[in-house]
C-alpha cells in the first residue's frame, strides 16, 4: 500500500485548528461574545502577564483668579500575574495503527477522532476553568479568583470585598479615596457603613473592588431566598454597575447557574414584564438567551457552579493567548500508512510504541474586578 502523505499532514494542522477553534468559540456564549468584541488576543509574550487600569482622574478645583498649582497625576495602576496553561494529551499505539491501516479512510478517521477528542476535552476543561477560584496556580485564573468576601450579615445587600488579585487588594479604599454616606440611604453593607455601591465617591475607592451581592439578604423582599429576590437583585445590581461605570462599561452579560436561572424565570412569572430574546446572543446562535434592558441573561450550562451568578462587562475581560490560536495542536509527524514510516516518525515513543500528540492553551485570562458582580448567598442568617 502506498504511503499517505500524512494522516493529518503537518501543513493541514492550521486549517484543522481554525475549524476546531470556530466550533469551540461558537459553543459558549461567553467565548463568542468575547471574540466578537476582540477580547481574545494572541501571540503574547514576556516574563509576566501585566496589564494597566485607570484608577483615578485629576480633580478640578474652584477658581476665581488665584494662581494655579500644577502637579503630575498618574491615573494608572498595574495588575501582574504569571502565565499559566492547560494541556490535554492522547496517543495512538502501534496496535491501533495496525488494526486500522487496511483502509485509507479508516486510519484517517481514527486519528481524526482522537484529535477531535483532545480538542473537545481541552475546550470543556478551559470553559470550566473560567469559573475557578484561582487556587491552582498552574491553571488560568477564573472569575472566582478575586471574589473573596469579608464582613457580611443577613441584612446586608452586599458583602465587603476582601481578596487579593494580581498583586492588588480588592478591599474598598485600599487604593485610596472616599465614599459618601447619606442618612436617607441604608448602607448596603453594615460594616462599610456608607452608600457604596450606590453613588457617589472617589474613582479610586472601588477601582479594584467587585460587587459581591448577597442573594439571600432579608433587605431585598423580606424573604431570604434567591427565588423571592431574583428580579430585584438583577435590576439593582445592573443599576449599581451602570452608575459606577460609564457608557463603555455597561453590564452586558449575566450568567446564572441552572438552578438560579430556573428560579429567576419562576420569579418573573409573577411580574408583568415581557422578557424578549437578546438580539446579539440570538445572532451568535443562542436563541434562548433573555434580554433585560440590553443585558443578556443566560444560564451557564454545566460550567457555572450551583447558586452562583456573574454579571460582567466583557470589554474589561481578555483572554491572552501566547499561541496564535486559542488552542494549539502540538503534533510531530504523525505517521503514514507505512509501518516503517510510523515507527520512524519523530513523534514515536519507544516505551509503548505510540505516536503522541497534545493540544494546549498557554496564557491567562485577565479581569477588571470593578466591572464584575458576583451573585451568591453570602449570609442567609
Amino acid at each position: 500500500m502506498a504511503d499517505l502523505a500524512s494522516l493529518i499532514d503537518l501543513s493541514s494542522i492550521p486549517d484543522y485548528e481554525k475549524g476546531a477553534q470556530d466550533l469551540t468559540i461558537r459553543n459558549r456564549l461567553f467565548l463568542a461574545m468575547l471574540q466578537k468584541r476582540g477580547r481574545i488576543t494572541h501571540n503574547h509574550s514576556g516574563t509576566k502577564c501585566v496589564w494597566d487600569a485607570v484608577a483615578s482622574h485629576p480633580q478640578a478645583v474652584g477658581w476665581v483668579g488665584q494662581s494655579l498649582e500644577f502637579g503630575s497625576h498618574n491615573p494608572l495602576i498595574q495588575f501582574e500575574t504569571d502565565w499559566r496553561g492547560l494541556i490535554n494529551t492522547d496517543a495512538m499505539d502501534i496496535m491501533t495503527f495496525m488494526k486500522n491501516r487496511g483502509q485509507k479512510t479508516q486510519l484517517v478517521d481514527v486519528l481524526r477522532t482522537k484529535l477531535d477528542g483532545v480538542m473537545t476535552g481541552l475546550r470543556n476543561s478551559f470553559t470550566g476553568e473560567l469559573f475557578n477560584d484561582g487556587t491552582d496556580d498552574m491553571k488560568p485564573l477564573g472569575l472566582r479568583s478575586f471574589l473573596g468576601a469579608g464582613s457580611v450579615v443577613v441584612g446586608d445587600k452586599v458583602a465587603a470585598p476582601s481578596d487579593t488579585y494580581a498583586g492588588r487588594s480588592t478591599v474598598l479604599g485600599s487604593q485610596g479615596g472616599t465614599w459618601e454616606t447619606t442618612a436617607t440611604i441604608t448602607s448596603p453593607n453594615t460594616n462599610t457603613a456608607n452608600n457604596w455601591p450606590y453613588p457617589r465617591g472617589s474613582d479610586e475607592y472601588d477601582c479594584t473592588s467587585p460587587k459581591l451581592v448577597n442573594t439571600v439578604s432579608t433587605r431585598w423582599t423580606g424573604t431570604n431566598t434567591w427565588l423571592a429576590n431574583a428580579w430585584r437583585i438583577l435590576n439593582t445590581t445592573r443599576a449599581w454597575m451602570k452608575v459606577t461605570g460609564d457608557k463603555e462599561h455597561m453590564p452586558d452579560l449575566c450568567m446564572l447557574s441552572t438552578d438560579y436561572m430556573v428560579a429567576f424565570k419562576e420569579n418573573a412569572e409573577t411580574k408583568t414584564h415581557i422578557i424578549l430574546p437578546h438580539r446579539e446572543a440570538s445572532d451568535l446562535g443562542f436563541a434562548d438567551v433573555l434580554n433585560m434592558e440590553g443585558m443578556a441573561v443566560q444560564d451557564a450550562d454545566f460550567d457555572c457552579p450551583p447558586a452562583n451568578g456573574f454579571i460582567l462587562n466583557l470589554n474589561t475581560i481578555e483572554i491572552k493567548c501566547m499561541f496564535d490560536v486559542l488552542f494549539k495542536m502540538l503534533i510531530k509527524g504523525v505517521a503514514t500508512a507505512s509501518v516503517d514510516a510510523w515507527l520512524n516518525s519523530q513523534g514515536i515513543n519507544l516505551d509503548d510504541l505510540s505516536n503522541r500528540f497534545a493540544c494546549g492553551f498557554l496564557g491567562n485570562v485577565t479581569y477588571m474586578p470593578k466591572f464584575v458582580a458576583h451573585l451568591y448567598p453570602h449570609a442567609a442568617s
